[in-house]
């Protein structure tokens, strides 16, 4: 392949601090080799549900911004976040590589050691993790699972405590 590598991420709706965050550190992936483009997405995940049936509901809109992607001459697509949206469906409608992020870190983890712990936002994100780890068949692989104590979206206005959960929760999950 000559030239650069593209690759989209695929962004819904946020909050605009929030999406220009997002948008920030995605494009920071860019390199001499790789550039990185935005795809919109006009849906969102982020609210403190996200049932099934809430995250079924955004995959057409993630399944068009996939077909975006392709139809824009990008070599491959990744939706921002670690719920890994739409990216089975994804698979089966556009010919360029897919990369569900939850995937990716459960196989970088699974390099690094034999066992692992994941740190999610809440009650809510810990069903929807176990579901990926298992739809994955990494669970076998899982030390312990811990919860930061905040939804996503109030995780902003609660940072200092957040920031101590975390490190407090990560340190339990390194000593199991």
């Amino acid at each position: 392949m000559q030239g650069k590598i593209r690759v989209a991420f695929l962004i819904g709706d946020y909050p605009a601090e929030e999406r220009l965050r997002r948008e920030k550190v995605a494009l920071s992936y860019a390199n001499n080799d790789i550039e990185v483009g935005i795809i919109s997405v006009n849906t969102t995940a982020y609210n403190r549900g996200n049932s099934p049936a809430e995250l079924q509901l955004v995959v057409p809109a993630f399944i068009d911004g996939f077909r975006q992607a392709e139809a824009e001459g990008y070599h491959a697509a990744v939706p921002l976040g670690t719920l890994d949206l739409a990216v089975d469906a994804a698979r089966s409608v556009v010919d360029i590589p897919i990369i569900g992020p939850a995937e990716a870190m459960l196989h970088i983890a699974s390099f690094l050691g034999n066992r692992f712990g994941v740190l999610v936002y809440s009650e809510t994100s810990l069903v929807l993790c176990r579901r990926i780890v298992k739809q994955y068949d990494m669970t076998s692989k899982i030390v312990g699972w811990k919860k930061s104590g905040f939804h996503l979206p109030d995780i902003i206005g609660n940072r200092d405590q957040f920031l101590q959960n975390f490190v407090a929760h990560a340190r339990e999950l390194v000593d199991e």
